[in-house]
């Protein structure tokens, strides 16, 4: 122990000895003073230990200054790191739920906050598409394929002729209720047909209103994007029959193309409606619905606004189409 140490440890055995020492005139207090003094000094030169048994720690032994300053801040920085270990839980929840609270605020203002999620939603049915789309690949990129679509899809009514060109010999045209035989319409065939209607005669200020491509993780070398479409018929329709005026307005359609590895088109597929409440050609996509808002609808079912059939219609005003689905199934 070092002469502070000492000095600190002698104070507090006098301070002990004064107070238990009674007063008298036989011990007056400048030898009570003296006695526990010497007392103490004895303890501290022979016993070690009395500082520990009186209730005082003695402080470390004296470093040089460099050392002394080193340990100061050892000990304060090992408190210090003891300190933060402690509070890191309480940390990093506070600063996990602040990104949360922050989230929450970006993507959903003005939202009920019991309907908003406490986190990005997660769960087995949503596709992970970034490791779908590293796990199926196509030599040409997203970015490529959207361009080609697009360079096809800007030339199919303005030169359908330059639009053939970008066909494969394979190429076949899809819609809901094309064709009525076979698997697909030919590039020949979709070609012919689109000259013979003239779509940009009959609706010169034509828009097809296509957007959203995208490529299909599944399909990596297919390309979705969706249309609308508006316009009015100011021209002639089918080379003959009188403009109506009527303008008209497509619901929103699901479309796509499919590639194959030298950029040609192996399929397109277009009219299948997403919302068949939009719009004004009764729910119908395509060439169809473009006739039926303009005023030139076609006399088929196919070409017209959809109906329930009588039996449909009977077992749906039952209440009860499942179960009369089902029994009809037996």
């Amino acid at each position: 122990i070092g002469f502070r140490g000492r000095l600190v440890a002698v104070a507090a055995m006098v301070r002990c000895f004064t107070i238990v020492m009674p007063r008298s005139p036989r011990r007056p207090l400048l030898a009570s003073f003296v006695i526990a003094t010497v007392a103490a000094a004895v303890a501290l030169a022979v016993v070690p230990s009395t500082v520990a048994f009186i209730g005082i720690r003695p402080p470390p032994r004296r470093l040089s200054a460099e050392a002394s300053m080193g340990a100061i801040e050892d000990e304060v920085g090992a408190e210090i790191g003891d300190a933060e270990r402690m509070d890191a839980p309480n940390a990093s929840s506070s600063g996990q739920g602040d990104v949360l609270d922050d989230w929450a605020q970006v993507n959903f203002p003005g939202v009920r906050p019991d309907l908003v999620p406490g986190a990005p939603v997660q769960d087995p049915s949503f596709v992970d598409e970034e490791a779908l789309r590293k796990e199926r690949t196509f030599p040409i990129p997203e970015e490529g394929l959207v361009q080609l679509a697009k360079a096809f899809l800007a030339k199919l009514f303005v030169d359908p002729t330059e639009a053939k060109r970008r066909m494969s010999s394979d190429f076949r045209f899809i819609a809901p209720v094309v064709p009525a035989l076979g698997d697909g319409i030919s590039g020949e065939e979709l070609c012919k047909a689109l000259g013979q209607f003239n779509i940009l005669e009959a609706v010169p200020d034509i828009n097809a209103q296509q957007y959203d491509f995208r490529t299909d993780p599944f399909e990596p070398n297919r390309v979705w994007f969706t249309a609308r479409g508006r316009g009015t018929n100011t021209g002639p329709v089918f080379g003959g029959l009188p403009a109506t005026g009527k303008s008209y307005e497509a619901p929103p359609q699901s479309q796509s193309l499919t590639f194959n590895e030298r950029g040609e088109i192996t399929k397109m597929t277009i009219g299948y409606v997403m919302d068949k409440t939009v719009g004004t050609t009764g729910g119908l996509g395509g060439i169809f619905g473009i006739l039926y808002g303009i005023g030139y609808g076609l006399p088929i079912p196919e070409a017209q606004p959809w109906k329930p059939s009588p039996i449909y219609k009977l077992l749906s005003q039952t209440g009860a189409l499942v179960s009369n689905l089902q029994k009809l199934a037996r």
